[in-house]
């Protein structure tokens, strides 16, 4: 008996996989058997087409017959004092034994809590007949276990691989970042030159510019100023204000300045 009061194990193992279910138990009463059977094996991995039992008081039980029949489950039983009808099951028993003489303490008094971990060690080591883990046959994949388990040691992850990842994923992000901003700024230059009026002036040419500051009784244009400098795109234009004073401004402020005579008088 453990210190946690279990004393007796119910075992059961695919037949196909070999994959094996250990659950410890307090008591062997045929109650406590059915309901660990139903818990830990039925509702986990669902219900078996058939399954053979020895010829225990447990499984030879009404309340464990009655479990089977709602289950619709094909019950078949061992030939009394003869193991070798389940003798799969038998050998694992010995294994499992030589495996919990490792984990337990020398009283033996911890084997409930080692237990789990013995099933996870015989589910995950490949079977000689056949040349695969039980766990894998059942659920079609691996056990995700730790890599130094199974493998050779590796390099480890230290700080200075931390930062050079950090700082080569931020690199890309810029990048990235950098490349969408450039193509942006393109497609709306593009897109601008589309819908903005730019007008065309020549130096020499006279132009109004637009009155920023202007009230609602103010004129709306000042000047006529005149164009005395364009840059290589013509988007800016140099104005003389005054003999001593020029502005730098954009031609979509200005717009061409033009006069008639009419009558004697230029307007």
């Amino acid at each position: 008996m453990t210190e946690g009061g279990h004393k007796y194990i119910l075992t059961c193992q695919d037949n196909l996989s070999q994959y094996l279910m250990a659950i410890s138990m307090l008591t062997q009463t045929a109650e406590e058997v059915t309901l660990t059977f139903m818990r830990h094996i039925v509702l986990l991995y669902g219900i078996p087409q058939s399954i053979v039992t020895d010829q225990g008081s447990q499984f030879m039980s009404d309340v464990f017959k009655r479990l089977c029949k709602l289950l619709k489950l094909n019950k078949l039983n061992t030939t009394a004092y003869h193991p070798e009808s389940n003798g799969a099951l038998e050998r694992t028993h010995k294994t499992m034994v030589e495996y919990l003489r490792c984990f337990c303490n020398p009283r033996g008094s911890d084997w409930d809590k080692w237990l789990p971990f013995a099933c996870f060690v015989y589910n995950t080591t490949p079977h000689t007949m056949t040349k695969y883990t039980p766990y894998e046959i059942l659920f079609g994949r691996k056990a995700n276990i730790p890599g130094y388990v199974q493998y050779k040691s590796v390099p480890s992850y230290n700080y200075d691989d931390l930062i050079h990842d950090i700082k080569k994923r931020l690199q890309e992000c810029h990048e990235i970042a950098r490349s969408n901003l450039i193509q942006t700024k393109q497609k709306r230059l593009e897109n601008q030159k589309d819908k903005v009026y730019v007008p065309l002036f020549q130096t020499g040419n006279m132009v109004l510019i637009k009155n920023e500051k202007s009230g609602k009784l103010d004129p709306l244009w000042l000047g006529p100023y005149k164009v005395i400098e364009l840059d290589q795109k013509g988007y800016n234009a140099v104005i003389e204000l005054t003999k001593k004073k020029r502005q730098k401004v954009h031609i979509n402020r200005l717009k061409a300045y033009l006069s008639t005579v009419s009558g004697g008088g230029r307007t």
